[in-house]
């Protein structure tokens, strides 16, 4: 008979088999490797889960733009994930005073896209290389009693001074707005006046190569008058609050007036400016405390027209006699001579219509303390006229060479 030969599975010397009562042996080495996997797997899962932590991050973000802006910040939520970065919503910036003042809010952006340093989330402090705000909405307040801004109230955290050496400075990231709304608004007595304007722009902020302190703009605006507005190109020093720029292709109306001080506005509509105009030189330094604020504001006009009242262009015996007239008629208005309306028909013969002046060219210099007028000229009633000189002053009376 036949010997049956030896299977594939005898020819092997197993010491596990199927069925046997003990399992595989696992070496000492394999164990721990399997165990140094699961701890660095769940330290990774916590690590994710501390540094993504909404409220740590909301609490970084707010620190991180209050130093960056010098206001208070509030934000209403922050998401910070490896697919989408970090997300910042409902961000709001307040001067430093308390929020139940009309013009304290300053600005408002329903969504902030962060680029950010990855070591600055490590060791807890944001550090951001670039900032795009989505719809962001500037509320622009001017307090017509104090002569300031609301966004002269906020100021950047000053460290006080000590024997170390300073640390360095903090970087400004690149900022891009989409879409964004200036909102402006007068204050007058602790209310808000009811008119308003309204601009739209679109431009960039960069941090400035020869100033770290420095940040450099660039702003197209669409206006309400005007579909395509003018552009702004400039320098703001975030800590002495300089603004040093340059506005090209603006028309007078409610989209220049939003950027001029109160007395170059006041003039500018007192004399009823019409037309367009460029400022090449365009230099605010705000005041503090009882320094007055300083600018000088340089006007090229381009065919406007103006027009003078009569207190300007009489001289002073002439605004004597016409001052002498208009007592002489309202005293016999107020004793009831005028129930005829004779007495105001002759004071309408005798009082000087304004001047008006058309084509007008050249440079206007605004300054706090005066106006110079350097190679103006236009028509007045089809005759030509070329001037330069100085006013010392914004009112009608002040004295002018």
């Amino acid at each position: 008979m036949a010997r049956q030969g030896a299977t594939l599975d005898q020819l092997f010397d197993r010491p596990y088999r199927p069925g046997s009562t003990f399992g595989p042996r696992i070496s000492p080495i394999r164990r721990w490797g399997m165990l140094c996997v699961l701890f660095l797997l769940v330290g990774v899962i916590f690590t994710y889960w501390y540094l993504t932590d909404s409220k740590r991050v909301k609490g970084m973000a707010e620190d991180y733009l209050s130093k960056l802006t010098g206001g208070r910040v509030e934000v209403r939520s922050a998401t910070l994930s490896i697919f989408e970065g970090l997300r910042l919503d409902g961000i709001t910036i307040h001067a430093s005073d308390p929020k139940d003042l009309p013009d304290s809010r300053l600005f408002y952006a329903e969504t902030f896209l962060v680029k950010y340093n990855p070591q600055s989330i490590l060791s807890g402090r944001l550090e951001a290389t670039q900032i795009i705000a989505m719809d962001p909405q500037v509320f622009l307040c001017e307090d017509l009693d104090h002569g300031r801004w609301n966004w002269q109230r906020v100021s950047r955290e000053e460290k006080p001074p000590s024997k170390t050496p300073p640390g360095p400075r903090m970087k400004f990231p690149e900022i891009l707005l989409r879409n964004v709304q200036i909102n402006y608004s007068r204050i007058r007595g602790g209310k808000l006046l009811h008119e308003k304007g309204l601009m739209e722009i679109e431009g960039a902020l960069r941090p400035d190569p020869d100033n770290p302190d420095a940040l450099s703009f660039r702003v197209q605006s669409r206006g309400e008058v005007e579909a395509i507005g003018p552009a702004v190109e400039g320098k703001f020093d975030m800590d002495t609050r300089e603004l040093v720029a340059s506005l090209k292709h603006f028309k007078f109306g409610k989209d220049i007036e939003v950027m001029l001080p109160e007395q170059v506005r006041t003039w500018w509509m007192e004399h009823g400016l019409a037309g367009s105009l460029d400022i090449p030189a365009f230099y605010i330094k705000p005041g503090s405390g009882e320094v007055k604020s300083k600018f000088r504001i340089e006007t090229d006009l381009k065919n406007v027209t103006l027009s003078m009242a009569p207190e300007e262009w009489l001289s002073r015996e002439e605004g004597g006699r016409l001052a002498a007239m208009r007592r002489s008629v309202a005293f016999m208005k107020a004793a009831g001579m005028d129930s005829l309306g004779a007495i105001g028909q002759i004071e309408t013969l005798f009082n000087p219509s304004p001047l008006e002046l058309e084509k007008v060219a050249g440079r206007f210099i605004f300054t706090d303390e005066g106006i110079d007028i350097d190679n103006v000229s236009g028509w007045v009633e089809k005759n030509p006229f070329h001037i330069s000189g100085r006013i010392e002053g914004y009112s009608a009376q002040a004295a002018a060479t």
